[in-house]
C-alpha cells in the first residue's frame, strides 16, 4: 500500500480489533467500528471485484457513500424514481466532515448512475 497511510496487518488475536470477510448476503460492511473486537464485512456472491472488496472496506473504516456528502447536491443529481425502494437510504445524506476534500465522482464509494 504505497499510495495510503493506511496498514493492514494479518492477526489470529480475536480480541484485537480486526476486519472479519465473510460470505454472506450480498456486500455490506457497516460504516465505522461497530464492535470492539471483529468488524464484519459481507462479501457475498457477486461481490468480489477489487472495487466492491475497497468499497466495503472503506464503510468499515468509516466513510460513508460519496453521494451522501451534504454538499452532494452541487454535484450530482439524485433521480429516486430510479432507485429501487430498499435502496434508497444508500442516497441519504449524512452530515460528515469532509476535511475539505473536493466532491469525487471517481471514488470508490460513490455509486453509479441509474
Amino acid at each position: 500500500m504505497e499510495h495510503t497511510c493506511i496498514k493492514f496487518e494479518e492477526t489470529t488475536n480475536a480480541n484485537q480489533a480486526h476486519l472479519q470477510f465473510f460470505l454472506g448476503g450480498g456486500c455490506w460492511s457497516y460504516v465505522g467500528v461497530s464492535s470492539s473486537t471483529g468488524q464484519q464485512i459481507s462479501i457475498g456472491n457477486g461481490c468480489t471485484s477489487l472495487g466492491t472488496v475497497a468499497h466495503e472496506i472503506g464503510h468499515a473504516m468509516g466513510f460513508w457513500h460519496e453521494q451522501s456528502r451534504t454538499d452532494r447536491d452541487d454535484h450530482v443529481v439524485i433521480k429516486y424514481d430510479n432507485i429501487v425502494e430498499d435502496n434508497k437510504h444508500n442516497f441519504n445524506k449524512h452530515d460528515t466532515n469532509n476535511m475539505d476534500v473536493k466532491y469525487d465522482y471517481g471514488s470508490d464509494m460513490h455509486y453509479g448512475s441509474f
